[in-house]
């Protein structure tokens, strides 16, 4: 009975890892500059084919903290989510 509960709670773990894994965009899709002395990221621009974008919530290791002023001026996108960095 142990190892049941054990196979199935690790079943949902890695589920539920995979699941929020596939949440965002490949990050390599995002030109950045590196921002507050190289610790955060400012997103300049989109290369990706997507019109539904999921802005992930780190690129390079570092936590995108802000998106430029014409960053997705010339993209036209059905939508856009934006990760909550707590």
């Amino acid at each position: 009975m142990r190892k049941k509960a054990v196979f199935a709670f690790t079943a949902i773990a890695v589920s539920v890892f995979s699941a929020c894994n596939l949440r965002y965009d490949n990050e390599k899709d995002y030109l950045i500059e590196t921002i507050d002395d190289g610790t955060s990221a400012m997103i300049t621009g989109y290369s990706g084919k997507k019109t539904k974008i999921r802005i992930p919530p780190k690129i390079q290791g570092m936590p995108v903290t802000k998106i430029g002023d014409r960053a997705f001026s010339d993209e036209k996108f059905d939508s856009v989510a934006i990760p909550l960095y707590i």
